[in-house]
């Protein structure tokens, strides 16, 4: 099962683009509208060219691994079920590096590869509230 992340309420209101699209199932994330540099969570300015024009757009929700971890312990207690679980930092097709949970890893065993294509998909951890989790494509090395 995976793990169930609760953001906490100051995180959930200044990224409440993101988690609006997640419930509709889009990876949405803030756009600089200069130098088309992406950021989650949500900025005050751009973090390459200082501008503070931002607007947020979805994105693809496709990415490749770049590390992960096996948690074996529950050291965000923001994380609701028991571990183990996988935590994968992930380069996102459109530029964007995020980190966030590969489902079906935890207690399976599976181990991911630094390589692997993934796609973020959603879980709903709430009546209102969905949030991007990775899984596994086909086309991994």
């Amino acid at each position: 099962m995976t793990p169930v992340f609760m953001p906490p309420l100051e995180v959930l209101q200044r990224n409440a683009e993101h988690f609006e699209g997640a419930a509709r199932g889009e990876f949405v994330v803030q756009v600089c509208d200069r130098c088309g540099a992406c950021h989650l969570p949500a900025a005050r300015a751009c973090g390459s060219c200082r501008s503070r024009s931002l607007s947020w757009r979805a994105i693809r929700p496709v990415g490749t691994v770049r590390a992960w971890c096996r948690f074996h312990r529950p050291y965000i207690p923001a994380f609701r079920l028991a571990p183990p679980y996988v935590v994968v930092l992930v380069d996102m097709d459109d530029g964007l590096a995020v980190y966030s949970t590969l489902a079906g890893a935890g207690r399976t065993g599976a181990v991911p590869r630094v390589g692997s294509r993934v796609q973020a998909t959603f879980d709903a951890i709430g009546a209102d509230l969905s949030i991007p989790t990775f899984r596994i494509t086909g086309d991994s090395p």
